[in-house]
């Protein structure tokens, strides 16, 4: 079976890969260039030692003007001031040269002189952190400057993150790259994390591994940046839980405390448990009810915050499938599955939830024949489920944020559909050639970045 036999036969059965799209490119960045050396000379010697706005604002509108350097500084200051200024080797700006210098571009100096991007990456740092999205998105959209500054762009590259529109975020980091030289060590490293949350989000764990060794160079003083970092670093590690990645993770797994929110240190208790109940059914083979499960079966809902409640309940139900209590498992994830589909709520965690009911029914497949009549009663409901999944509704869910997404869906969901399709494939037929296809073909050949994933 080739691969356009398998892409025909794939859409005539109508699965929910045929409407997820491509990777195409916007899940693809070219690395910052020369980022490794960039940052280790940063780290190193320090980077400018106050901001430097005001020179690459100076030197973007004298581009875009297309004029020298000798047209601007003419009557003004000697070529060489300006050239100096422009490449950020003035360590106190003469505020008369400046202004003047504005005043023939067309450039507010006094605008310019207010700019305080250091403050704006600590506010938006701190909302990261205590998952106010929706603030990052509002104090980004309050910065509309006429001029370019990089501290700025990078804020807005971050937003674009938050709202998964990676083709605006490609642009900005593109534009940035070009001027990182006039950065301020903070805001080095802030451009360093920048890239270090996209790669996470596009699950790319061995770049981020990259990114945390750079980091790791450099003296953070922001508390909030540096519990964002170790998070990451958690993730990172629990995704490359392999070799010489063992003793980091197995370091970073008691590190989260009392300083860090309580909704990240539920979310990160929740990783923790998945990971170790496999930990501990590697070891032990025999193994019944794991201590994760017991764990999580003693936790309160009443003392699960809101914001954490689907995480809660998407671990509990994979650890009760795991554990051999399949049914209660599968009704659970009913329970949620149901209430999302009476709120009309088709975000990641409904595919999520959806993917691990297929899950589920495969295990009660491949148990035993007595339960063939709650089978083929839960394999109804899944695909009731599978009919809710209207690509319709998430393109209108995502645009009404973003418009100008042009309805790109981002990564995680793209991995749910796959998955989901893959779960249906198992269940419905055992035609192994076109499961393996499905993987080489539709998994691999689209994700082939993150083949280590699967």
């Amino acid at each position: 079976m080739n691969e356009k036999t398998f892409f025909n036969e794939l859409s005539e059965r109508k699965y929910l890969s045929e409407i997820a799209p491509p990777f195409g490119d916007i899940y693809k960045i070219n690395d910052l260039e020369g980022i490794e050396e960039f940052a280790l000379r940063i780290a190193e010697k320090g980077g400018v030692s106050e901001q430097n706005f005001i020179g690459t604002a100076i030197k973007n509108r004298r581009k875009q003007l297309d004029l020298t350097l000798e047209e601007v500084s003419k009557h003004i200051c000697c070529l060489a001031y300006l050239s100096k200024l422009e490449r950020n080797q003035i360590s106190v700006v003469n505020a008369h040269y400046a202004s003047k210098i504005c005043e023939r571009l067309n450039l507010n100096f006094k605008e310019l002189s207010e700019i305080k991007p250091i403050k704006v990456i600590e506010k938006i740092l701190n909302y990261y952190l205590n998952d106010r999205y929706d603030s990052i998105i509002d104090l980004v959209g309050s910065l509309q400057k006429q001029v370019f500054v990089a501290g700025e762009e990078l804020c807005k590259a971050f937003a674009s993150i938050i709202r998964h529109d990676l083709k605006e975020f490609n642009r900005i980091m593109i534009r940035v790259n070009e001027v990182k030289n006039t950065l301020s060590t903070e805001e080095v490293i802030f451009m360093l994390f920048v890239m270090l949350v996209y790669f996470e989000k596009t699950l790319q764990y061995r770049k981020c591994y990259e990114y945390l060794h750079m980091l790791n160079q450099f003296s953070i003083k922001n508390l909030d940046l540096r519990m964002l970092i170790q998070e990451i670093k958690f993730y990172t590690m629990v995704n490359l839980n392999k070799g010489r990645y063992k003793y980091e993770y197995l370091k970073l797994k008691s590190y989260f405390d009392s300083y860090y929110p309580s909704s990240r240190r539920f979310k990160v208790l929740m990783t923790k448990l998945i990971c170790e109940d496999l930990e501990e059914r590697i070891d032990n083979d025999k193994i019944i009810f794991s201590d994760s499960y017991k764990h999580i079966m003693n936790i309160n809902e009443k003392d699960v915050l809101p914001g954490c409640y689907y995480d809660f309940v998407y671990t509990k139900c994979y650890l009760m499938l795991v554990n051999n209590k399949i049914i209660d498992g599968i009704k659970l994830l009913e329970e949620c599955i149901n209430k999302q589909i009476s709120d009309s709520v088709y975000n990641e965690m409904f595919f999520k939830f959806v993917s691990l009911y297929g899950l589920g029914l495969l295990l009660i497949k491949k148990e035993d024949k007595k339960n063939k009549r709650l089978f083929i009663e839960f394999k109804n409901n899944f695909d009731k489920y599978l009919d809710c999944l209207k690509i319709e509704e998430l393109e209108k869910e995502i645009t009404d944020d973003n418009k100008d997404m042009n309805k790109n869906i981002h990564l995680e969901y793209i991995i749910h559909i796959c998955f989901i399709d893959l779960m249906q494939i198992e269940l419905e037929q055992k035609d192994l050639l076109f499961i393996s296809n499905f993987i080489k073909y539709r998994f691999l050949y689209e994700y082939k970045n993150y083949q280590y994933m699967i």
